[in-house]
């Protein structure tokens, strides 16, 4: 939900500065200061939606992710004291290499989930919404798009 928030951040605020310089174009002085406030009120709106999403993006996809991470690492240990005695003693399996690889495997699982993840799910957003608004608006340039 955060994500879809954060993501549709940047169209929306294309569509408002259009809207602003749309209305540098009125001629009573008094209906452009109203619509000049106006839209300042929406900005201002825009950065409490944009504060709330970031924080659920990092918060949410950080905890699921560290939490993610923590069980594959309580699996992979898991697995290994499975092992019997003798399986220690081979060259490829000394303690120093299962550690490595214990740590190497988390880590790569940390980097594919967790705020990354977040950050993907808020780019494909703002690319499907930026596109839409552009074929919605100006259907030629939006096809280019």
């Amino acid at each position: 939900l955060g994500a879809v928030f954060a993501g549709c951040l940047f169209p929306m605020e294309g569509l408002i500065s259009a809207y602003i310089q749309n209305s540098f174009y009125l001629q009573n002085k008094d209906e452009m200061r109203d619509e000049g406030f106006m839209w300042c009120a929406v900005f201002v709106g825009l950065a409490g939606v944009a504060l709330f999403g970031y924080i659920m993006v990092y918060y949410g996809f950080t905890v699921s992710g560290e939490r993610l991470t923590r069980k594959m690492r309580e699996i992979a240990f898991k697995s290994i004291l499975r092992h019997d005695i003798g399986w220690f003693d081979m060259e490829k399996n000394s303690s120093v290499i299962l550690t490595s690889n214990l740590e190497k495997d988390a880590n790569a699982m940390a980097l594919a989930t967790g705020h990354n993840l977040g950050h993907k799910i808020q780019l494909m957003i703002t690319l499907l919404l930026g596109i839409s608004l552009g074929i919605g608006f100006a259907w030629q340039i939006g096809l280019v798009s």
